[in-house]
């Protein structure tokens, strides 16, 4: 290969390394994770719930998957621990601009926040976080249904306050756990099965996809290895080999 066209190509792709580390640790760059995201609510509770809803049935999952997924995310409480500061610091946010947010925006974080936090079975936590449902009667019978499901010992009569509760939180995970355990306590086997099912599945599939991801990445570094190796775009002869 002509020296030239080595110098051209390594050029071209130490440019190309510097653009992408400038992007991923820009020092100039003054904004926060939420300024990231265009519909600020939307947005990190879909996102969340991808994270939490990963380590759904995580029991069925291979030993190096599992060793794969702590290396790159943590533990399933290292990474509910994060949505819970996620959903807080969106909350702050939402405190912080009241005019700019919709009150559905509030109510769909905040259960979201409230089932995550029960989802930890810590029960002080979760008694601490109820105290924040108690500003509109939204709030309150949400507060009622994630009590009947998770303060078992506690409520034990199920009420149209909590079927109400139960079905304004916004469609994803929370919804679905939060489901999945007053159905449980109803001993109703066809939506036990209906909402298990249906985590299942989705955490199976952002699995498999993340599996195919770093299959694909890999294959791609080790092409390029081969490659560099075998055709050895970047060496440069030394003059006297030439004769």
């Amino acid at each position: 290969m002509n020296n030239k066209i080595k110098i051209l190509i390594t050029l071209v792709c130490c440019l190309a390394l510097i653009f992408i580390l400038f992007i991923l640790f820009n020092p100039f760059k003054k904004v926060t994770a939420l300024d990231d995201l265009r519909y600020i609510g939307v947005s990190s509770g879909r996102l969340m719930e991808r994270h939490l809803e990963f380590y759904e049935n995580y029991q069925e999952t291979y030993a190096f998957e599992r060793v794969l997924h702590q290396f790159l995310f943590g533990d399933q409480t290292h990474v509910q621990n994060q949505a819970i500061q996620a959903y807080e610091e969106v909350l702050s946010h939402f405190d912080a601009f009241p005019q700019d947010t919709p009150a559905w925006d509030i109510l769909n974080t905040k259960s979201r926040w409230l089932i995550t936090i029960a989802e930890k079975k810590d029960t002080a936590a979760l008694r601490e976080a109820l105290k924040e449902f108690t500003n509109n009667p939204e709030e309150e019978v949400i507060a009622e249904a994630v009590k009947f499901a998770y303060l078992t010992e506690e409520h034990n009569t199920f009420s149209p306050e909590i079927f109400t509760g139960a079905t304004i939180i916004a469609n994803g995970w929370a919804k679905d756990r939060l489901q999945l355990k007053i159905n449980t306590r109803l001993n109703k086997p066809y939506f036990v099965n209906l909402y298990s099912q249906r985590l299942n599945n989705n955490g199976k599939r952002l699995r498999q996809n993340l599996l195919h991801l770093v299959i694909s990445v890999s294959l791609v570094i080790i092409i390029g290895l081969f490659v560099i190796l075998r055709y050895r775009p970047f060496y440069t002869p030394s003059p006297w080999q030439s004769g």
